[in-house]
């Protein structure tokens, strides 16, 4: 089931030079209007300049519509609403005093103009758009007859004109036929609605198109159901190169870009901690959709095996489960963080529980989880829409956080099945946008 999927950015991109949001939109999907929300805040300590150009979809960028300028107090936050035009869909170009950080996001309408659904829009520059030859993946693509619709988008953020090529794939690794080659004006973008059924695919989950143009160029896929609210914008997958990222600290950055596991099976990654070195701190963030619930009784309490940190053994009594992150899908729909045994042998483990929870079905979650062996405290908080909705702390038992001969730390996702007739894999829900970062004790604090 396709979700909302917030694009992972809790941080902004600087106004350094020419950023562009390849998405910008003031129109109509099946039954409900999306915009493009701009949220720009000034970090300096006096006035920044800025201005915002919206390119229609096709534009010869070369010659770019007027701009509106803006100034921004020190300190200041601005939300920008209705830069586009009713019925347009194009890409916004920013430029400015450098102070200023910009995030954006894409937002479903209601009939009545209530926000349904939001989520995150990427920010590009020249640091993290696609090089010309490079090659840019987008996974998950889907077409269904009366269910989930991908559109493709594709931006040239070179002043020439750009000759690009797509490539779609099935599944299985299947052609889906021959090389599409497209023309791009300078500074434009092209978007195509409804791709792989321009192909002829009117049913098909987990397409992938390959991309490459010759100039500098950025490329994302919006998925979304034609029905409901629930969408996903999909930027290029990570390579296997580039996902295990040296931090400044001495610790590593693992993450795991768009989509990265799906609830109807377990999903787990060995985090890469250096042999023979303690770490002190860890945070993991990851976006969640929850899509139902699937009461399997009334009387059951329906828990979600949602996510886990630990070390797996073969021997019980050498396992160490640092947190597990378990909802419950009934009555108070509570968050419950397991901290494991406070001791080997322990009979039992321990947990914290929150109150009334805020987890609802089909809607979209961002999740922190930091666990600091230091201070021996867990903090879990939850957004939504960029406003904290959940915050749930305590002690930590497990204060050895490295990696064993044999015992990898690991983070795992989902269940491969139903633990002690209540304990439920979290079948349908939707996990993207995962990062890890992992500092060694005694370095600095992220």
């Amino acid at each position: 089931m396709i979700g909302l999927l917030a694009l992972l950015a809790p941080l902004g991109s600087a106004v350094a030079g020419d950023l562009y949001v390849p998405l910008a939109a003031n129109t109509a999907l099946g039954a409900f209007t999306y915009r493009t929300l701009l949220i720009l805040t000034n970090t300096g300590t006096t006035s920044a300049d800025l201005t915002v150009t919206f390119h229609p979809g096709g534009s010869d960028g070369a010659v770019p519509p007027p701009a509106t300028p803006y100034s921004l107090p020190p300190g200041a936050t601005l939300r920008l609403y209705n830069d586009v035009p009713a019925g347009a869909r194009g890409m916004f170009a920013l430029s400015g005093d450098p102070s200023v950080v910009v995030s954006a996001r894409i937002e479903a309408l209601g009939a009545n103009g209530g926000v349904l659904a939001s989520t995150q829009v990427p920010v590009l520059s020249a640091t993290n758009a696609s090089a010309a030859g490079r090659s840019a993946r987008l996974l998950g693509l889907e077409q269904a007859a009366a269910g989930a619709v991908s559109d493709f988008g594709l931006i040239n953020l070179s002043t020439n004109p750009a000759q690009c090529t797509v490539d779609a794939f099935r599944s299985n690794g299947g052609r889906i036929g021959s090389t599409i080659h497209l023309s791009l004006l300078p500074r434009s973008n092209r978007d195509f609605a409804a791709a792989l059924a321009i192909l002829g695919q009117t049913a098909i989950k987990d397409a992938r198109f390959d991309v490459s143009c010759d100039q500098l160029f950025a490329t994302y896929a919006l998925v979304y159901r034609s029905g409901g609210p629930e969408t996903v914008i999909l930027d290029p997958a990570a390579s296997l190169e580039t996902e295990l990222v040296p931090v400044n600290d001495g610790g590593v950055l693992f993450t795991k870009p768009g989509l990265f596991a799906n609830g109807d099976e377990a999903t787990a990654f060995d985090l890469p901690l250096q042999n023979g070195v303690r770490y002190g701190k860890a945070r993991i963030e990851f976006d969640l959709l929850i899509d139902r619930w699937r009461l399997p009784h009334p009387d059951n309490p329906n828990f979600k095996n949602v996510m886990s940190l630990r070390r797996p053994a073969n021997l019980r009594l050498e396992r160490v489960l640092y947190c597990g992150l378990i909802l419950k899908g009934s009555v108070d729909y509570r968050t419950i963080l397991d901290m494991g045994l406070p001791f080997p042998g322990a009979p039992d483990g321990t947990t914290i529980k929150s109150g009334k929870g805020p987890w609802k079905e089909r809607s979209t979650y961002h999740l922190v989880l930091d666990y600091d062996t230091v201070a021996k405290r867990v903090l879990f908080e939850v957004y939504q829409n960029g406003t904290r909705i959940q915050k749930l702390e305590g002690p930590v038992n497990a204060t050895d956080l490295s990696n064993l001969p044999g015992k990898n730390v690991r983070v795992d996702f989902s269940s491969p099945g139903v633990g002690d007739g209540a304990y439920f894999p979290t079948y349908g829900w939707k996990y993207s946008n995962l990062v890890v970062k992992l500092t060694p004790l005694g370095r600095g604090r992220s």
